[in-house]
C-alpha cells in the first residue's frame, strides 16, 4: 500500500480509518495516524524548502533534519522496543514481524541520509540540494508505504479479539511513560512545527501553559530551525502546507 503524491510530488497524509476516539480500540489506530501524518508532513517539509536553502541556512537546515532523523529512530524504537512486544504478549508472537519488516525496508537509505546530513553539517560547503533530495526521496518511498501498512495491523476488531480495555490501556501507558521520558529537546519542537491542530487536536493533551511556553519562547529561541516546520508552534498548518490536513475522527 503505497501512499499517494499530490501533482507536485508531495505525499499525503492519511485519513482515518474508521472509528471513535472514545473507543479505546479504534483509538489505537486512530492516534497512529496522527503521528504517521506528522511524519509525513516532515518529509514533505524537508523536500519543500531543500532547493531554497542558501548557503547561510544549511547549518540551520541540518538541525532540522537531525531532528527528523531522531524523531523517526526514536519512534520506531519504541515501537519494536516496548509496544510490539506487549502487543504481542497477546496478540502471538510474531504478529508484528511485517511491521519491523517494514523498519528494514528502509534502513539502508535512511543511514544512507543520516550519513549525508552528518557530513554537511560538519562540513556545510558540502551541500547539494540535488544530492539531498535523492536521498530523502530513496528512504521516503519505502518510508511512507511502511506508515500506510502499519495502521492496518492495529485493527480494532483484531485487537478486541484478544484483548481486554485494561490490556490495551497498560500498553498505552507504558508507552507513554517511554516516549515522554526519552523525548529530546529537539524531537518536541519537530513534532509541534508538524502537527495539524484541526486533525490532531483531540491527542494533543499539553496544559495551556506549556503551550504557551513552546509557542513563545522554545521554539523562538531557535527560529532559524524551526521555520521549516509545516505548522506555526501551536501546531497550526501555514497556509502552503494547510493541503496537509484531513477531517478529524469521530468523537
Amino acid at each position: 500500500m503505497s501512499i499517494q503524491k499530490n501533482k507536485d510530488g508531495f505525499y499525503e497524509v492519511l485519513n482515518f480509518p474508521e472509528g471513535k476516539i472514545s473507543d479505546v480500540f479504534d483509538r489505537a489506530a486512530l492516534e497512529m495516524t496522527v503521528i504517521h501524518n506528522l511524519i509525513i508532513r516532515a518529509i514533505n517539509s524537508l523536500l519543500y524548502h531543500a532547493p531554497k536553502i542558501t548557503s547561510s541556512e544549511v547549518p540551520a537546515f541540518m538541525k532540522y533534519s537531525h531532528a527528523f532523523i531522531q524523531t523517526v529512530h526514536h519512534h520506531h524504537a519504541n515501537e519494536e522496543e516496548l509496544y510490539f512486544p506487549m502487543l504481542e504478549e497477546k496478540l502471538g508472537k510474531g504478529y508484528m514481524n511485517e511491521n519491523i519488516a517494514g523498519h528494514e525496508a528502509f534502513h539502508t537509505s535512511f543511514d544512507a541520509f543520516t550519513a549525508l546530513c552528518d557530513r554537511v553539517a560538519a562540513h556545510p560547503s558540502k551541500w547539494d540540494a540535488s544530492t539531498f533530495i535523492a536521498s530523502v526521496k530513496s528512504f521516503s518511498e519505502p518510508l511512507t508505504k511502511h506508515l500506510a501498512e502499519e495502521i492496518t495491523t492495529l485493527d480494532a476488531a483484531t485487537l478486541r479479539k484478544s484483548m481486554t480495555v485494561a490490556d490495551l490501556e497498560h500498553c498505552n501507558r507504558e508507552l507513554e511513560k517511554k516516549v515522554k521520558s526519552e523525548m529530546s529537546l529537539s524531537e518536541f519542537p519537530l513534532g509541534i512545527t508538524n502537527f495539524d491542530n484541526i486533525s490532531g487536536r483531540w491527542l494533543m493533551k499539553l496544559p495551556l501553559f506549556t503551550r504557551i511556553l513552546i509557542a513563545w519562547v522554545i521554539i523562538p529561541l531557535n527560529g532559524s530551525v524551526w521555520k521549516y516546520g509545516t505548522s506555526n508552534g501551536w501546531g497550526d498548518l501555514k497556509p502552503e502546507f494547510a493541503w496537509m490536513s484531513c477531517s478529524p475522527p469521530s468523537p
